[in-house]
């Protein structure tokens, strides 16, 4: 591992415009990531749904539609979230959205 950071600014040096490419294309791609990530009363609305099924199950057949895309998500995307619920074992405090605001 050390000789790999030993090498590491003389690589950078030989590869200096894939560097600069590879850093601006990861800035042009994350730099609104935050505005894209919001909670808002769809995604509150499906996270009850898939609540719902985890404490009391019965079956959904119509799914919810993305929050401002009107991109219809179907029944297996409440049933995908009610299993994560399931799985981290009720820790919602995982899913706030406070705690990155």
């Amino acid at each position: 591992m050390q000789q790999l950071f030993n090498k590491l600014p003389r690589l950078m040096k030989e590869n200096f415009v894939l560097c600069v490419i590879f850093f601006l294309i990861l800035f042009v791609r994350l730099w609104k990531v935050p505005e894209l990530f919001n909670f808002t009363f769809s995604e509150e609305m499906q996270a009850f749904l898939a609540w719902e099924q985890v404490k009391n199950f019965h079956p959904i057949w119509i799914g919810v539609s993305a929050a401002n895309i009107n991109y219809y998500l179907g029944p297996g995307f409440t049933y995908l979230n009610a299993m994560l619920f399931k799985v981290f074992s009720y820790h919602l405090w995982m899913f706030d959205t406070h705690k990155f605001a």
